[in-house]
């Protein structure tokens, strides 16, 4: 409904799913929602093992990723301890020589289709993101002018009333601040990513670069070019009181 409302009369999306089949179903049972009810061109861009189930729902047009996340998962050890331990910092830390691509090879491939679709075919009109290609598609998207919309599968919002996701609240000192804790862990992940992603944005899109500041905005919903939705359920835990009020909750996309 969020998304509906918010496109009204655009008429192709490009969807990018980086990472697993749980980044990549819940856009493709958007994509298949918005081709088949409301007649929206759909290009799917994800992991190459996405190409069957995405080709299955007749409307999608698949471009495959360079990166197979599901590859990656089943030969890289610390990788996966790291995701099934919660052991964000060793996440982070694994996920960064995969995410960093010095040669922009994901970024060219989605970069080719826009400039394709708007010389030969309908041009796109919205990106849609999983939160993993979140500051990538959200630099393309400021680069051509496009509207984009993120879809973070956890309540990424700061707030001092849930523990952050990933973490084994557990595992955390009685009395901690989960909004500085949040903060500090976000600000950990960007700083390894900082010089990648601001040589993609300043030295190859042309755009200015992104700070800490802006970074935050885009994951909770305050970024000027991209709309954020939450994977947030508010019948399994209530909305925080110390989330904004127009903090858009859209479930988590089970269908």
């Amino acid at each position: 409904t969020a998304v509906d409302e918010f496109v009204r009369n655009e008429n192709h999306f490009l969807y990018i799913a980086g990472g697993t089949r749980g980044d990549a179903q819940p856009l493709i049972s958007l994509a298949y929602h918005m081709a088949k009810d409301h007649n929206v061109k759909c290009t799917f861009v994800a992991s190459p093992e996405m190409k069957d189930i995405v080709e299955s729902i007749n409307y999608c047009k698949f471009i495959p990723l360079s990166v197979s996340w599901k590859k990656i998962i089943d030969e890289d050890k610390v990788y996966r301890d790291a995701m099934f331990d919660q052991d964000f910092a060793q996440m982070a830390k694994s996920m960064s020589k995969y995410y960093k691509d010095p040669e922009h090879k994901n970024v060219k491939t989605i970069m080719n289709i826009i400039e394709n679709e708007r010389d030969h075919g309908i041009p796109i009109n919205i990106i849609v993101a999983s939160s993993l290609e979140a500051v990538t598609s959200e630099s393309i998207g400021e680069k051509y002018g496009i509207k984009t919309v993120i879809t973070w599968f956890q309540p990424f919002i700061f707030s001092n009333e849930i523990c952050p996701p990933f973490v084994d609240e557990e595992t955390l000192p009685e009395g901690t601040d989960f909004y500085e804790y949040s903060m500090n862990i976000w600000a950990f992940f960007f700083n390894d990513q900082e010089e990648f992603i601001n040589d993609l944005r300043e030295n190859f899109l042309g755009i200015e670069k992104m700070t800490f500041e802006e970074n935050i905005q885009l994951v909770n919903g305050d970024h000027k070019h991209a709309i954020t939705l939450l994977a947030h359920s508010q019948v399994i835990v209530p909305n925080p009181s110390d989330w904004p009020d127009d903090v858009k909750v859209t479930g988590y996309f089970i269908t």
